[in-house]
Order: C-alpha cells, then structure tokens, then sequence
C-alpha cells in the first residue's frame, strides 16, 4: 500500500525527458507523422507506470498513439543507479 508522502507520484505525469528507446524511436517518424505529447501515469498500489504517447500527423486528419506498460519497485538502500547517484533514502 502505497504510503502518503508516496502518493504525490501517483496519477499521471507530462514526460519532459527520457532516454528509453520506446520514446526516442518515436521521434523521427516517416510520412509527415510526429511523436506528440507523452504522458506517464503511475498506478502505486498496482506498481505499475506506462508510457502513453500521441502520434500526430501533419495534416491533423490522422491520428494514433502508443502505450508502453511497466513495473517498478523501490531500490535497496545502497544501489546505484543508472545516473551514478547513491540511494540513501
């Protein structure tokens, strides 16, 4: 059960950044396509996160999107992770 500090990550976010190659594919897109705005909602009492994406066509009579599905779970105190910082929480 997710506790009450926790719970400010939970629902959706607007994604500004990231590196996974689901989303970083999406950016150069053939035929006048292009990657829209991306959302990620987290879901904490299920563990689970996605990447929802819009696909957005030039003439905006087309349309599409995309949906990546996650899971996540709290680090071990100690882990390092991918950007070289030390959890200590």
């Amino acid at each position: 059960r997710a506790s009450t500090r926790d719970s400010r990550l939970d629902g959706p976010w607007r994604l500004v950044y990231s590196d996974a190659p689901e989303i970083t594919n999406l950016v150069q897109l053939p035929l006048g396509f292009q990657l829209g705005p991306v959302y990620q909602p987290f879901d904490l009492a299920e563990k689970t996160f996605e990447n929802q994406g819009e696909i957005l066509h030039a003439t905006g009579l087309i349309h599409g999107s995309t949906r990546v599905v996650g899971e996540f779970s709290p680090a071990a105190r100690g882990t390092i992770n991918a950007a070289g910082v030390v959890n200590d929480r």
